[in-house]
């Protein structure tokens, strides 16, 4: 296979610039040009791909990769769906071996495609749309800086090094050259021993000027000894080994596969015995006798050093790149103090460079770092602030908002001391800080942050300044989650003209996207779709009608159909979605599952419910194996899954359905989240059918259920618990006249059920009901059992409140009432007789509580005549 070394200008690379592989679908072949220029004005390095791009992989192919620095490839529609060698076999050998990826997005859309291929590793895109963020030349300069070695730290490397060794070997034999390296740096005394080897120099190149002074710096030469050593004419026989005698070299031989000695010792005069390497034990014997004269300095043990030396190891600094013994030696270094270590392990967690991306252990090391260099060099250090205002993005990115606040405070306040209070970064942390309480979700006073920032800004930039355009962004956002979608919109126009005569059509189009669908959120449903149809004709006609860039917009229309009550036609657009999503992200995808969800409410708009609930919960069964049971997406499957459960008369399986859905968004998104009281509207809805069917007992229950599941997970004394119940007990009174006597008890029954059980059985609203269930019995003809539930209304009252409470004094009067009409007028004028005996005590003189006592004992005094 063949390969092109590209440098800058075609210069010879130098020893410290990284090597960076490039691979990607035969079809983008036309965009190496521009990442090779994004890659050169970043960064001085050698930039390898095949020869044949299409070409697959080989085990020289696999060296190459496992030596490099970096893996960049573009993301294409193309490479995410199509067979090719690069996203078959390149990236997977590229994450195998341990080799930092960096995968360049170059087309829009394509984050969820971009998941399913590549998980959490972390992608930047040139052509970014987010008009918050920094630059993209700023993002890729951190970057390359955080994960690849040049220049001034490639130097402090090489300082830290005994000496440095010349590996002479054919090309041929890579393999073994990376083997025998391994085996010299697994021997303690040899870890700080720098071997160089020349990994692009290849059979007929002219001899270069850095190899020939590498032999004379060295202190001696590793001769690898194979069959490929005397088979034939070399470059190592013919340059290499003339020249290390001639400069007087100790050359040590290393045999790694059985070799003719004898036509080895004739074409490579005077050459020692080979030392053997297949038993190591031997090998490090012989090969620390060998160089035990020039071993004369001892291994370092400070943080700094063991530091250099796990990234000279990492990155291949003079040494095989061996990833794992690198980031071992990196974390002995963070934890004995060095801020650098910090700093390079939370980089490697977060980009997946020699560990699993893991965002805990990101954040944790970061955090280490900041604590470290604020403790040595002081909270108003240049670094210390910049490196204090990512670690809060971070804590923002993990939902840790509160951290997040608390790191941008920081950062706010000691750059307004270093800086000034107008400056550019000073007016960048109002705006983060805007951010973190937006997603905090408190949008009041995100936007006033943002309004803070943005006047600061259009005062010292001026108002079409890139500042202030990402600041109004961020206000468009927030003025969206607090439900003003035209005031949104009104910012983004704004933006949109700033954007017009700079930006690119992509992002413009973009920003359309967003204005588009707070014009429907606002009702602007026939604006938003004619933007919608433009845009997807566009983009039928670039990318076709089945590719993702197309299907978005459609899918975007499809929802403003929705919202339009064109739910048939919203369908079909849905239908035709969902077919593509599972032909190209499978029929088990989370793509495919919100398309599902989207089918489902259209068909409960439509008033198909069997096939809403069919598709529903399809979608639910793929969202909770892929996303888990109580993530958000999967909580508002289920709650239309509910609506289709009670539509077909499955009342007690909806009610539970929905129960379960409120408690799980109570626990992840608080009492007081809109979703959270809105999936109570289930509820309130199946009532208010019930109602307009004159069907009570289903109203009450739904009622009575409401009332149960709000005080579970709200609490009995919450305002919308409360709330609840005065509904429920202002529609009792309004609806009994309407009710038949025997459903009057039963929807009695029911609501006590349901108030002991949130209330309690002695609580005042329990009491008040069975006073008036009793009085129902009366009018019924059940005396007796009236009589019997008064009692236990006036026990409960004097148990709770004492004899001298309002409640206990018309318990007496009702029981006493109760008697009489059963004609115990005895009991009824001893009981009328105690509550005036205590009302005189009690109340004030003129309330109506005297005028009922005094009439009622009246006609008991006449019956009893």
């Amino acid at each position: 296979m063949g390969w092109m070394y590209i440098t800058k200008e075609n210069v010879i690379p130098a020893d410290e610039w990284p090597r960076i592989y490039f691979a990607c679908h035969p079809d983008d072949s036309g965009l190496f040009g521009r990442i090779r220029d994004i890659l050169f004005s970043a960064i001085d390095c050698v930039i390898v791909h095949k020869e044949y791009i299409d070409a697959p992989l080989d085990e020289e192919a696999e060296f190459l990769i496992e030596q490099s620095n970096l893996f960049v490839i573009p993301i294409t529609y193309k490479l995410l769906t199509e067979p090719n060698p690069a996203m078959d076999e390149d990236v997977p050998c590229a994450l195998q071996k341990g080799v930092p990826v960096l995968p360049l997005k170059m087309e829009p859309g394509l984050a969820d495609l971009y998941k399913t291929k590549f998980g959490r590793i972390h992608y930047l895109s040139p052509d970014s749309s987010d008009e918050t963020a920094v630059s993209f030349e700023t993002k890729l300069g951190r970057y390359l800086d955080g994960l690849l070695v040049g220049g001034e730290l490639a130097r402090r490397v090489r300082d830290e090094f005994d000496f440095t060794v010349f590996l002479s070997y054919r090309k041929k034999d890579r393999r073994y050259a990376n083997s025998l390296m391994r085996t010299i740096h697994s021997i303690p005394e040899c870890r700080d021993i720098s071997i160089w080897y020349d990994e692009y120099l290849t059979p007929g190149e002219e001899y270069s000027t850095s190899l020939k002074n590498m032999l004379e710096k060295c202190r001696f030469v590793l001769l690898l000894v194979t069959p490929n050593l005397v088979n034939e004419t070399n470059y190592v026989q013919t340059h290499e080994y003339p020249d290390a005698v001639k400069n007087g070299k100790l050359i040590v031989p290393v045999e790694m596969a059985a070799t003719d000695r004898a036509q080895l010792a004739r074409m490579y005069e005077g050459i020692d015995e080979p030392l053997p390497s297949a038993d190591t034990d031997e090998f490090r014997k012989h090969f620390l006798g060998r160089i035990s004269e020039i071993l004369n300095r001892e291994n370092h043990d400070d943080p700094e050093h063991i530091y250099l030396i796990g990234r000279a190891f990492l990155d291949g600094i003079d040494t095989e790149i061996n990833r794992e013994y690198g980031s071992a030696l990196v974390e002995k270094a963070a934890d004995a103090g060095s801020c650098e270590a910090m700093l390079t392990l939370s980089n490697m967690y977060l980009s997946g460079k020699f560990f699993e991306v893991d965002l805990q252990a990101c954040l944790e090391w970061k955090q280490k770092a900041v604590d470290r260099m604020t403790e040595l060099f002081g909270g108003s250090d240049e670094n210390v602030i910049l490196e204090m205002t990512e670690l809060g993005g971070m804590y923002r990115e993990s939902g840790d908002f509160d951290s997040a606040e608390n790191c941008h405070e920081k950062a706010l306040n000691e750059s307004r001391i270093l800086h000034g209070a107008d400056s550019a970064m000073v007016i960048d942390l109002y705006r983060e800080l805007a951010a973190d309480r937006r997603m905090a979700g408190d949008p009041e006073s995100a936007l006033r942050m943002a309004e803070s920032a943005l006047q600061l800004s259009d005062s010292v930039f001026g108002e079409d300044s890139d500042v202030s355009q990402r600041i109004l962004y961020t206000i468009s956002e927030v003025e969206t989650d607090l439900g003003n979608a035209e005031k949104s919109l009104e910012i983004q126009k704004k933006l949109y003209d700033l954007m017009l005569r700079t930006e690119g059509k992509t992002r413009l189009q973009l920003l359309k996207m967003n204005m588009a669908y707070n014009m429907s959120l606002s009702g602007d449903h026939e604006s938003a779709m004619e933007i919608y149809t433009d845009i997807y004709n566009e983009r039928r006609e670039r990318y076709g009608e089945d590719h993702l860039h197309t299907l978005e917009v459609l899918s975007e229309m499809a929802l403003t159909c929705q919202r339009m009550g064109r739910y048939a036609e919203a369908l079909e657009l849905q239908e035709k979605v969902l077919a593509t999503y599972e032909k190209v992200f499978g029929q088990l995808s989370v793509q495919a599952a919100a398309a599902l969800h989207n089918i489902g409410y259209s068909c409960i708009g439509i008033g198909d419910y069997p096939k809403a609930q069919e598709r529903l919960t399809e979608s639910y069964g793929i969202r909770a194996k892929r996303l888990g049971e109580d993530h958000p997406e999967c909580l508002n499957t289920r709650r239309y899954i509910a609506d289709c459960l009670f539509m077909t008369g499955r009342y007690n399986d909806g009610m539970q359905t929905i129960r379960e859905v409120f408690l799980a968004r109570v626990k992840l998104l608080g009492r007081d989240h809109p979703d959270t009281i809105g999936t109570l509207n289930s509820l309130i809805h199946i009532a208010k059918l019930a109602d307009a069917n004159g069907d009570y007992p289903i109203k009450y229950a739904t009622y009575v259920n409401l009332l149960t599941i709000c005080s579970e997970g709200l609490g009995c004394d919450n305002e919308l618990t409360d709330g609840i119940y005065s509904r429920i007990y202002n529609d009792l009174h309004t609806d009994l006249e309407k009710m038949e006597a025997g459903t009057r008890v039963n929807i009695y029954q029911m609501l006590l059920d349901g108030a002991e059980s949130v209330y309690g059985e002695d609580a005042d609203t329990v009491i008040v009901l069975l006073m008036e269930m009793g009085l129902v019995l009366n009018d019924l003809g059940a005396s007796d059992q009236a009589r019997n539930v008064l009692e236990d209304a006036c026990s409960r009252s004097v148990r709770k409140n004492g004899p001298e409470s309002r409640n206990s004094i018309m318990g007496q009067i009702n029981l006493a009432w109760i008697c009489h009409c059963g004609g115990d007028d005895r009991s009824a004028y001893e009981h009328c007789r105690n509550a005036y005996e205590i009302m005189k005590n009690v109340l004030e003189e003129g309330d109506p509580l005297f005028a009922t006592a005094e009439n009622d004992l009246q006609t008991y005094q006449d019956a009893l005549k």
